[in-house]
């Protein structure tokens, strides 16, 4: 399977919702939030870079995949009652909800986001399985950019070459408030690395070091700003 492309495989265990445009992964590329799209790479009044220049913020958001949300769904969870509630537009084992008890999570953790407390964390049975090469897997991620402050998918690494499920866990805030996800919304974020043993030290900076540092430096300010110099260091180190 994976002698040539492709190396990661989204496998849909719901027939005919991979022929379904918005509901299929997709790069993450191409499904930045929409006020990136439409920031400058400079801003006129200040005359300074924004973030569009940043290769750290657009390296993450850019990375490996997006799954969309398959279906509608509106999740709703009452804190006095210490009920949840789930509705979606379909129905079949594929899409069905399963909420994760506060004993497993909520009630051991200071959980915060965006300035939210986590009320509950439902569980997405996922109509997609991913498959990797041997010694791939894929880190779980939340779409932070994308600045939802009414559910995120909680991050996780899953080893995708033996374990192929990927169930989201999703926070849930605010009380008895239904939180509508609608179909094709961008929902979780899937990097894939592969799995090696990394050894690490402390050490104080040597001479080499400071040389090095100096380089780096050179090989970044001689150039104009918003001229692609961080991306151009990487070309000169080849």
């Amino acid at each position: 399977m994976f002698k040539g492309k492709p190396e990661i495989s989204f496998v849909c265990t719901m027939p005919g919702l991979e022929q379904i445009e918005e509901c299929r992964p997709v790069s993450a590329q191409k499904m930045s939030p929409s006020w990136w799209k439409k920031m400058p790479q400079k801003d006129l009044l200040t005359d300074s870079t924004t973030a569009k220049k940043c290769p750290g913020i657009v390296d993450q958001m850019t990375s490996g995949y997006i799954i969309p949300m398959w279906a509608d769904v509106k999740l709703t969870y009452s804190k006095s009652l210490d009920r949840w509630s789930v509705f979606s537009g379909l129905n079949g084992e594929s899409n069905q909800w399963e909420g994760h008890g506060n004993g497993q999570f909520k009630n051991h953790a200071d959980a915060h986001y965006f300035g939210k407390d986590v009320s509950f964390v439902f569980k997405a049975i996922s109509p997609w399985n991913i498959i990797t090469k041997p010694g791939w897997s894929v880190y779980q991620m939340p779409l932070f950019y994308h600045f939802d402050n009414r559910f995120s998918v909680m991050p996780g690494v899953i080893d995708t070459d033996i374990h192929h499920i990927v169930n989201q866990q999703v926070m849930y805030f605010g009380d008895e408030e239904e939180v509508v996800i609608k179909r094709g919304t961008p929902f979780v974020q899937y990097i894939p690395f592969k799995r090696q043993r990394v050894t690490s030290e402390i050490r104080a900076a040597s001479e080499a070091d400071l040389k090095k540092f100096e380089l780096d430096r050179l090989r970044y300010f001689t150039k104009f700003p918003n001229t692609g110099e961080y991306r151009s260091m990487q070309k000169d180190r080849k």
